[in-house]
């Protein structure tokens, strides 16, 4: 447990979380966590009286967007529980399986084409957007159902591993546009 942090309890959407420590080393430098891409992954220790998406032991994803308390050894955050990305539930075989909250969109994105209509486009050529299929929905998502076809930002994606497929997990403010079953 962490020093004092079970002293504390987060108000209102606020969760506190033990953050996962991750060092990775590239050709002999440690690169701190701090410059990760896009989030943290790590264990739910108490949320406030209004946090709804997660509870208390749930590993969880979060976006960046957390404010580390004073305590020895750092490793205590507080996030605002819509910056909670996704549960990281235990599967049969001991994987984590990805179950997006709040907004997020687990999508299968489509195999990537730098051809259209028969040209060779080269890397650079417009803002990049994705084509996938949504699989998992968060409780949040208003217009976006499994299932569909989706059109996002690429830009705005975490890309991830869920059973050695390459996922992409999408806030829905950043899907550009849905399939129309209607033609």
């Amino acid at each position: 447990m962490l020093d004092n942090a079970a002293k504390f309890k987060p108000i209102g959407r606020f969760v506190l979380v033990k953050r996962d420590q991750i060092e990775k080393m590239v050709d002999g430098i440690i690169i701190p966590e701090k410059f990760g891409k896009r989030g943290n992954a790590g264990e739910v220790l108490k949320i406030g009286q209004d946090v709804g998406s997660v509870q208390k032991g749930d590993r969880i994803f979060f976006l960046k967007q957390y404010t580390v308390l004073p305590f020895r050894d750092r490793d205590a955050a507080v996030t605002e529980d819509f910056g909670i990305i996704a549960r990281l539930i235990a599967g049969k075989t001991g994987d984590e399986m990805i179950m997006p909250v709040n907004s997020f969109v687990l999508v299968e994105p489509e195999p990537d084409t730098k051809e259209k209509d028969g040209i060779v486009l080269p890397d650079g050529h417009e803002v990049r957007s994705e084509r996938g299929r949504a699989v998992i929905c968060g409780d949040l998502c208003e217009v976006v159902k499994p299932d569909m076809t989706v059109f996002y930002r690429y830009a705005s994606t975490i890309e991830c591993v869920e059973r050695d497929k390459v996922m992409h997990l999408v806030n829905e403010s950043d899907i550009l546009c849905i399939g129309d079953d209607d033609g």
